[in-house]
């Protein structure tokens, strides 16, 4: 008698907000999935990739509420014109939106350069808002309490 694979079947409903993040998660885990099975010799799947995609989607979806217990931090380096480094800085935030902690860390990077009589300071971010942000200069709109003080903080120099 022939043994016959038991094959189920995973639906997963997916939102529109959901497919990205599932897309994702599916794709990113091909790649380990694949590196255990050239590297591993005794490696056994327990997983199948749907199964593992969903749950990397579910636990990223918690991890807000499980990293530093909820709590943000913002922070950066004061570098000289040449690169080298004068100061670091950092400051807790408490719960808040990793676009507003960018923005604090802007705000507290400026505040630093200022106080220590810089005559121009360069801002690096990762976040394109922030960066949109900066280059409307004091048409900044939005539901930030910190921009109010970022254009500012920006005329000051």
């Amino acid at each position: 008698m022939a043994s016959k694979k038991c094959v189920t079947r995973v639906f997963l409903p997916i939102t529109g907000k959901e497919w990205d993040l599932m897309f994702g998660s599916i794709l990113w885990s091909f790649w380990p999935r694949r590196n255990n099975f050239i590297f591993v010799s005794d490696f056994i799947d327990t997983e199948g990739i749907f199964q593992c995609g969903k749950r990397l989607c579910d636990e990223s979806a918690r991890a807000p509420e499980v990293m530093y217990g909820g709590t943000a931090t913002c922070g950066g380096a004061i570098r000289d014109s040449s690169g080298g480094w004068i100061m670091g800085f950092s400051k807790a935030l408490g719960r808040c939106s990793v676009l507003d902690a960018e923005l604090w860390s802007v705000y507290e990077g400026l505040s630093v350069s200022w106080d220590l009589d810089t005559k121009a300071a360069v801002v690096e971010t990762d976040i394109c808002e922030v960066y949109d942000f900066l280059c409307q200069g004091k048409a900044m709109e939005g539901n930030y309490n910190l921009i109010p003080h970022l254009v500012e903080i920006i005329d000051q120099h």
